[in-house]
């Protein structure tokens, strides 16, 4: 008869995406844990924010994207925040209601709008409560 091919051993199915891992696996670098900011760390960020309104900077998109460069470690947390401030019923901005089209510009202000609540004075607060009287929204 013919001749048996020799046994190969089976390849090991490798997971097609992150979805398919399994915990008896090696975890992949993904899955690495995500913490928050150390409290030195937040310290370090209001230090900078005083220091930045020392100097009389207050455009709310440049601080927006001085501390989102500082409190995002990770791509996923950008993605996180992204999402956040674009979406989130909390964060919704009645000049720029369109999250999915704003630009980053847009983002970082709102974030550097909200940081500096009550301590810089936002030029288009009035717009932004005539706006929400106008959509009926408070």
């Amino acid at each position: 008869g013919p001749t048996p091919l020799p046994r190969q051993p089976h390849p090991q199915p490798q997971p097609a995406n992150p979805s398919t891992w399994c915990a008896a696996e090696t975890p992949p670098h993904w899955t690495k844990a995500r913490r928050p900011p150390a409290p030195e760390e937040l310290l370090a960020i209001g230090q900078y924010i005083q220091r930045l309104l020392d100097w009389e900077v207050t455009d709310f998109a440049w601080i927006g994207k001085n501390i989102w460069a500082m409190i995002a470690k990770s791509e996923h947390d950008r993605a996180v925040l992204d999402h956040m401030l674009r979406f989130h019923p909390d964060f919704l901005d009645p000049l720029h209601l369109d999250g999915k089209n704003a630009s980053i510009d847009v983002i970082n202000a709102r974030l550097g709008r909200i940081v500096l609540r009550d301590i810089v004075e936002d030029p288009d607060q009035d717009r932004r409560e005539r706006a929400w009287v106008e959509m009926e929204y408070t």
